[in-house]
């Protein structure tokens, strides 16, 4: 016999006659853990787990193109030391960073890409934005900046790059590590945390509505970390 359950809610998506196209990338991550390293007693055989690690294109229809996403940063080598220590008996390589991915798979020129949304920190998730020109603004979540600002190297014990969130010019023989406040000031990469104190849900998660005009909405909601978005 049927089980005749309580219909399911309303999700209360506002009409729009607005869409956006959403391509889904092989980030080329390969990043395996033992089970251990999250649940306790994992079942016998099942020793390891295989994390994919996608990255979403977003294309709206005025042109604006958005990463949802970086996947895995190719140079694992570059994080933070805390993240260093932190992936010790993982496995994590990328075998390209999204931008080359972009250019020689999707034909798509990187000053295309209008904003990057990271959806929490996480490194199979914020890849690598300095491949990225200044251009393409680094999108996050509340609260985001004042938990895991400023990043390495000013802050030793950073989960973050400096590099990730900042915009620094190849001067060559000069130094890259220049002030932070001079790079802010004068090639800082745009740095937005979204606001979701407007009152819209999408259901019963707090949503921003990217594009203002119903075609992609950002959801606040319970994830594998905070800040997030």
């Amino acid at each position: 016999m049927a089980n005749n359950g309580e219909p399911a809610p309303s999700l209360n998506i506002p009409p729009s006659d607005q869409v956006v196209d959403i391509s889904v990338i092989n980030s080329t991550a390969d990043v395996r853990c033992p089970w251990g390293f999250f649940v306790k007693n994992p079942l016998p055989g099942h020793d390891m787990l295989e994390c994919p690690s996608f990255v979403f294109l977003v294309q709206h229809p005025s042109g604006k193109k958005v990463l949802f996403d970086l996947g895995l940063r190719k140079d694992t080598e570059a994080f933070p030391p805390v993240i260093q220590e932190g992936m010790k008996g993982l496995h994590m390589k990328a075998e390209k960073d999204i931008a080359q991915i972009l250019q020689e798979d999707g034909g798509i020129a990187l000053d295309e890409i209008d904003s990057i949304i990271w959806s929490h920190w996480h490194t199979d998730h914020t890849g690598d934005p300095s491949t990225f020109p200044s251009t393409t603004e680094l999108v996050v979540g509340p609260g985001f900046k004042e938990a895991l600002t400023p990043g390495y190297p000013t802050n030793p014990y950073g989960l973050l790059l400096e590099a990730d969130y900042s915009y620094v010019e190849d001067f060559g023989s000069c130094s890259r590590f220049l002030t932070l406040t001079w790079r802010q000031n004068t090639r800082g990469r745009g740095f937005r945390e979204i606001d979701f104190a407007d009152g819209l849900q999408i259901g019963g998660f707090n949503a921003f509505d990217y594009f203002g005009d119903g075609s992609f909405y950002l959801l606040d909601s319970p994830g594998a970390s905070l800040p997030r978005s």
